[in-house]
């Protein structure tokens, strides 16, 4: 366990002036990080100092913690051989971050250089160090270690001078916020090493809501696109809101849409919020145009009629604001077109009474009623849909003779019931 004893605040305290020393020995090494928002070098050791004085968590048995993403690695190859030399006592070598504080887009990571200034005793290894992540709240204290690192050692003789190495953070791999990154030497205490400020952070996105237009009755469609630097974002949600209400939807191929109906007509102002783990929270308003249309009501009563050979056609009108609908299609079984202002339907089978035949008997039910859906499709959205339920019924009747109880003729007996 972190030996809480040990002087942090005295190693740390020199921070500053070991990240100036850095950057003179490393001369041949690039500055600038491979990240998408420009690194920020503050003087923060007091702030690391805070941070590493109140880390409680215990990192000495973890040979390796995951995080969601995989651990990050130096960048040089590490030795493949088994280590000869005895470990390296902590103050037999020294570690430096090239900065204090390193800020970045979380999205896209960062590299984050230390610098080794080597064991020059080839009797010890040249170094051999873990890399903690520890998540810091908004006081400075230490909320939990976040990953640690495999153990980072050597004893080549081609290790003993100083270089500058890359410890790389992975796109996505540390939710935005402030981390503490420390080294900590491998001996009984983990005494630390190096200490470093990380703040991943979340970028700026583009969302644009959508006009849309429809009619009264019916469904609109609100949308969102969300997009970073012109690519989609394919995560997060749109909270649309509108109306009083709510909609949450994830982000698909930096497209959100949700259908709402809208019974009333004008014009409503709506929302739409993007939030997201990596992208700033971004809210923008759209307007939602609801012209006015009617309500229509479908005129026909339900129908009886006799078994026949030739069933009569039955008519289903249309009204609207007082006035018959000339346009639109009414569906039952088969769908017709209005004409004139009605369409014309036949019962959609002739013969429901017949209830079976066995030789020379024949059974007939005496009524059969069902019920069906009449349902209007209007021609134009000035009109809105409607639907009605009806009854069709059909009495026996014989097609033959007329009969319209159980009787018999032509050697065939028709019992009726």
């Amino acid at each position: 366990m972190l030996n809480k004893k040990i002087c942090i605040m005295l190693l740390l305290l020199t921070v500053s002036i070991c990240a100036i020393s850095t950057v003179s020995a490393v001369d041949n090494v690039t500055d600038a990080v491979a990240v998408d928002d420009a690194v920020i070098n503050e003087d923060t050791s007091d702030e690391i100092d805070d941070v590493t004085n109140k880390v409680k968590t215990d990192v000495k048995n973890e040979d390796k913690l995951a995080s969601p993403q995989n651990d990050s690695k130096l960048t040089v190859e590490e030795s493949g051989e088994v280590l000869s030399a005895s470990s390296a006592p902590a103050n037999l070598y020294k570690i430096n971050f090239a900065q204090t504080n390193y800020s970045f887009a979380a999205i896209n990571g960062a590299l984050i250089k230390l610098t080794i200034d080597p064991c020059k005793n080839a009797n010890y290894n040249c170094y051999n160090f873990y890399i903690g992540i520890f998540k810091v709240d908004s006081k400075g204290n230490p909320e939990k270690l976040v990953s640690k690192s495999d153990l980072f050692s050597s004893d080549s003789a081609s290790d003993r001078q100083i270089a500058t190495y890359t410890y790389k953070i992975p796109a996505k791999g540390l939710a935005p916020g402030k981390y503490a990154i420390i080294a900590f030497n491998d001996d009984a205490d983990l005494t630390p090493m190096a200490g470093a400020i990380l703040n991943p952070k979340k970028v700026s996105t583009t969302v644009k809501a959508n006009k849309v237009i429809n009619y009264q009755g019916r469904y609109i469609k609100l949308k969102a696109t969300v997009k970073r630097a012109g690519k989609n974002i394919n995560e997060g949600t749109v909270t649309f809101k509108i109306k009083g209400k709510q909609y949450k939807v994830k982000v698909k191929n930096g497209v959100a849409t949700k259908s709402v109906k809208m019974n009333n007509a004008g014009k409503f102002k709506y929302s739409a919020t993007f939030s997201s783990t990596y992208y700033n929270t971004k809210k923008v308003y759209a307007n939602a145009y609801v012209k006015k249309s009617y309500k229509t009501k479908i005129i026909v009563k339900n129908q009886k009629q006799y078994r026949s050979a030739k069933p009569k056609p039955f008519y289903v009108k249309v009204k609207a604001n007082g006035k018959y609908v000339q346009k639109g299609k009414i569906k039952i079984i088969d769908t017709v077109s209005l004409k004139n202002g009605k369409a014309k339907f036949y019962y959609p089978d002739s013969d429901w009474n017949f209830n079976g035949q066995y030789l020379t008997l024949v059974h007939f039910k005496k009524v059969v009623t069902k019920t069906f859906t009449v349902k209007f499709i209007p021609a134009s959205k000035i009109y809105q849909p409607s639907s009605k339920k009806i009854k069709l019924t059909v009495y026996y009747r014989c097609t033959a003779c007329g009969s319209k109880t159980t009787h018999s003729h032509n050697g065939m007996y028709f019992i009726v019931g």
